[in-house]
């Protein structure tokens, strides 16, 4: 994602739905930690949430992540697999803000669709459109192209 610093406060990152991305602790959180990272984060009306704590590589959980979304990593980043429009939030290592996390949509197109389909009734949280995949024979073109060489 984008690192966009911003005049107050941690720098801004952009991630995008269904994608991954790695949340840095900055140098004054990881010395703070004396060796282990706990990372948290702030949402819009919602407490402040702990979500795993980091100690010599043993990862502890805080939150529950049946998926295996949210890890550590060596240096204390924080990874996000599978990133969803509900983990947007003020990220923090150690206490300290460390990222303000933006989700932002797949694409222009995977957005419409997905509008579309949740406006109405929604099918138990699958948010997957089958739409996009379109198949199409690939050797009729090949053979064509075979006989204009010659």
């Amino acid at each position: 994602g984008t690192v966009v610093s911003g005049q107050s406060g941690p720098p801004r990152q952009t991630a995008t739905v269904r994608g991954l991305v790695t949340l840095q602790c900055g140098d004054a959180a990881l010395s703070s930690g004396k060796g282990s990272v706990k990372w948290s984060r702030e949402r819009r009306g919602a407490a402040m949430e702990d979500i795993l704590t980091s100690v010599k590589g043993r990862n502890t959980k805080h939150i529950e992540d049946r998926q295996r979304r949210f890890g550590s990593q060596a240096d204390g980043a924080l990874s996000i697999l599978q990133v969803r429009s509900s983990d947007s939030g003020r990220y923090l290592c150690n206490g300290i803000p460390a990222v303000d996390l933006v989700v932002t949509p797949e694409g222009t197109r995977g957005e419409d669709q997905e509008r579309g389909s949740s406006d109405g009734e929604r099918g138990g949280g699958e948010e997957r459109t089958t739409a996009l995949i379109t198949a199409q024979p690939a050797t009729t073109g090949a053979k064509q192209r075979k006989g204009k060489k010659e």
